[in-house]
């Protein structure tokens, strides 16, 4: 992760000096960090500017045009540079690369946060995770399925162990989509393992599965994993986008979608398609993204989003601090008859200075904050698969030390009673 960045492409136009901003910052995949020229005089050309280490590279996705950087054709993509000019066919720009001050310092964070199992279901199955330890932030939303006895344990177990991972990995020079991808993967086997345990106990197919949606901020950078419908939500300049995909037979939304501008409140359960312990495979939807000071981050599950529609989270989002909102956004669900539970997270991007204090978040239960030892699965029905530590060096799983110690007991006592009776 880059402690510096360029945040902004300026264009002008040599002739008539009109001046075209490219925003780099605080998107995912496409969005304000494209651009399309189609005028006068100019074939149509489509174009995306994304951060290189020397400067910034322009992308040609697609047109006729002729292009041209520093007198160099582009057929495909090039570098641009401070001072840059670039030619499309009779129209000539100068590039100014711009950085914002902001970039050399870490952002300041105010977060608020709640989950409660809702007027309508007996047990609170999400789990939410926190994790902050400047710059290092992790947040996390798991909505469990398949009841108490299995919704429950697979969503807790799934934050903790997305905690155990982020401390543990945090202070490196690690790829954390790679981290990513491979904690759901360990977390799917271990959802998957339980739930064949569960069955072959209780002579019935048990579901244990949850949902997992996830920011993982170090400094300005953010890395996203995700499987299910919950969702996270990005508040940029004042427009909000879904980040994520939901991956439900009820999804109607897809990231960077346009806002849903009117209540649709769901009349039947969403089905997941895609989930922890939904199948022996998984493949999460990974995306990065780069925040700026004034983002809002927004985290919850389907017992909140199928009750309040898009345009009234954007509204909300800059009118409480994240504590308040976060409670008035569950109460407005409940009230609202969600039918499920509803976890909500809420946090706001402030460049250093900027934050005003607001009401801190309560400890409260299905809510797990910050490092967390290896978590392992209910007494009985333990994990399955052998974790390496940092060194490399193995560990027994506990399904299989009490036996063992047993043998060797054994051993020992018929040892002490033949010695015994030799002499």
């Amino acid at each position: 992760m880059n402690s510096t960045h360029y945040t902004e492409v300026h264009l002008i136009h040599q002739q008539t000096q009109q001046h075209t901003v490219i925003q780099l910052g605080g998107q995912f995949e496409h969005g304000n960090n494209e651009w399309v020229l189609d005028q006068t005089g100019v074939d149509f050309a489509r174009f995306r500017f994304v951060a290189a280490a020397d400067g910034v590279q322009l992308q040609y996705l697609e047109g006729d045009s002729v292009v041209e950087v520093d007198g160099t054709a582009v057929t495909q993509s090039a570098v641009i540079r401070d001072g840059a000019t670039l030619r499309i066919d009779d129209e000539t720009f100068r590039c100014e690369l711009h950085q914002q001050r902001y970039e050399a310092t870490q952002p300041e964070l105010d977060a608020g946060w709640l989950t409660i199992t809702g007027s309508v279901r007996e047990h609170n199955e999400d789990s939410i995770g926190i994790y902050q330890q400047p710059p290092y932030h992790l947040f996390v939303v798991a909505d469990g399925v398949g009841g108490a006895e299995a919704g429950e344990v697979i969503s807790e177990f799934a934050v903790k162990y997305l905690l155990y991972e982020f401390d543990r990995y945090r202070d490196t020079q690690t790829d954390w989509a790679s981290v990513f991808h491979t904690a759901v993967k360990d977390i799917n086997d271990e959802a998957r393992s339980y739930a064949r345990t569960l069955s072959e106990q209780s002579g019935r197919q048990v579901q244990a599965g949850c949902t997992l949606t996830a920011i993982a901020l170090n400094g300005w950078d953010a890395q996203i994993v995700h499987v299910g419908d919950s969702r996270l939500y990005l508040q940029h300049d004042g427009t909000l986008q879904q980040v994520t995909v939901d991956h439900s037979t009820f999804s109607t939304a897809n990231a960077g979608a346009a806002l849903q501008t009117t209540a649709k409140f769901a009349t039947k359960r969403n089905v997941l398609i895609k989930g922890i312990g939904k199948s022996d495979q998984i493949e999460p939807d990974l995306k990065s993204l780069r925040l700026t000071p004034g983002d809002k981050l927004l985290l919850c599950s389907d017992g909140m989003s199928d009750r309040i529609n898009d345009a009234e989270i954007a509204g909300l989002l800059d009118g409480m601090p994240p504590q308040k909102l976060v409670a008035h956004l569950a109460k407005t669900a409940d009230e609202r008859r969600s039918a499920d539970n509803i976890s909500v997270i809420v946090v706001r991007v402030n460049a250093p200075g900027q934050v005003v204090g607001g009401a801190q978040a309560l400890p409260q239960p299905r809510a797990y904050i910050g490092a967390q030892p290896r978590p392992r699965l209910s007494a009985g029905v333990d994990l399955t698969t052998d974790y390496s530590t940092e060194t490399g060096e193995s560990h027994l799983p506990l399904n299989l030390i009490i036996p063992v110690a047993i043998v060797l007991l054994v051993v020992i006592i018929v040892g002490l009673v033949l010695v015994r009776a030799a002499g």
